[in-house]
């Protein structure tokens, strides 16, 4: 009978949690080959990966107070979760996704050559390594809408003056001052004296009435003839 020849195995398809490697198997004899062919595929690396989990921070301050455009941020890694002694490789995230359907081994095995690491527990790791390994998992939002009202706006609203309550001689003029609420669309108006609106001058008051001119008083001389009314204007 004729024998068989077998190449060099390749290197396993993942790093942990059990891959697969492969090797070429050929007769070597014209005649054919009676025994059965040794296995040219074995699985690999049993080992369990390392486990891994999104660490999300807490929340800061918003960046606005209202007018539903505020935000605000969190810090969101991806942890290694429990101590591991195990290289982790780029190439094995690669892998895991590409089991998804878009195998690219060529190039998983091209940077897990050039891109290894190891993981100590709480260590921050890519977050395509959580991505990879824990596919049901969302990454956690880092970023959030807050101040989501309507901001709205505290001024002084005045009325018309009154009528001047005496002719001549100094009199008083009224009017309504009160506190106005409007919101940012500028859609409502609410007349109240609202809390707020004390942090806020009032408008002028109106300037003082002038004082009334003196009384007019001409002194003449009888003895002599009153002086000529004056030239008419230009």
């Amino acid at each position: 009978d004729g024998h068989w020849t077998v190449g060099e195995w390749s290197e396993c398809s993942r790093a942990c949690d059990g891959g697969t490697r492969h090797r070429e198997v050929t007769c070597a004899d014209a005649d054919g080959c009676g025994a059965s062919p040794p296995v040219d595929e074995e699985a690999c690396n049993w080992r369990a990966c390392p486990t891994y989990a999104w660490s999300a921070g807490s929340w800061g301050e918003c960046n606005a107070t209202c007018g539903y455009a505020g935000e605000r941020r969190r810090l969101v890694q991806c942890r290694a979760v429990a101590p591991s002694d195990d290289f982790v490789h780029l190439g094995d995230v690669l892998d895991a996704r590409d089991d998804a359907g878009d195998a690219n081994y060529a190039t998983s095995a091209r940077l897990e050559r050039l891109y290894e690491e190891r993981v100590e527990a709480g260590r921050v790791v890519p977050d395509a390594t959580c991505l990879a390994f824990n596919a049901s998992m969302s990454r956690p939002d880092s970023v959030e809408p807050c101040a989501q009202t309507r901001c709205t706006y505290h001024h002084w609203d005045v009325g018309p003056w009154s009528e001047c309550d005496a002719a001549c001689g100094g009199g008083v003029k009224t009017r309504h001052v009160f506190c106005s609420r409007r919101d940012d669309l500028w859609e409502e108006m609410t007349e109240s004296f609202y809390p707020r609106g004390e942090d806020m001058p009032p408008p002028p008051s109106p300037p003082p009435p002038s004082p009334p001119p003196p009384p007019f008083t001409e002194t003449y001389n009888l003895s002599s003839p009153p002086p000529p009314p004056p030239p008419p204007p230009p």
